[in-house]
């Protein structure tokens, strides 16, 4: 299995029919940081950063459903943390996931404060029946523990 970081431009239509293959409807935009993993020549996990309306945002991190368990998530979580670095970085995620996010300095915090537009996605995921929580990982936390 390797792990390697791609700008979304250059994954784009693989990565896309990998999310398809995972049922997540979200896309890949060009300037996103994409982190991705194979085994042999198939995409078996993925995540990206995006930045939007000015704020760095953690985005749709799936594992292929028989390879879930195997430590392929947490790889990627790893990678994302170190291309974060220091900066300020937002979330959406499941909230059976709150554990696995936080060892990467994610916190759950409230919506006051948070950007408008996130919000508004997590009230939007809410009213579609996922359970989903807004996490935080402060400015200047860096997550050094992991290697890729």
């Amino acid at each position: 299995m390797s792990i390697s970081c791609q700008i979304g431009s250059e994954i784009r239509i693989e990565g896309e029919q990998f999310y398809k293959s995972v049922g997540y409807s979200g896309g890949i935009n060009d300037s996103d940081i994409v982190i991705i993993s194979h085994q042999d020549t198939n995409v078996v996990g993925m995540t990206r950063l995006c930045e939007e309306e000015g704020v760095f945002v953690l985005r749709g991190l799936y594992v292929a459903e028989a390879l879930r368990g195997t430590g392929i998530g947490t790889k990627l979580l790893q990678a994302a943390s170190k291309s974060i670095g220091k900066r300020e970085c937002w979330g959406v995620p499941f909230r059976n996931l709150l554990k696995f996010y936080s060892s990467a300095g994610f916190m759950e915090c409230r919506e006051s404060g948070a950007p408008e537009f996130l919000v508004e996605r997590i009230n939007k995921y809410i009213s579609e029946g996922m359970d989903v929580v807004l996490v935080k990982r402060p400015f200047g936390n860096s997550d050094e523990r992991g290697s890729v």
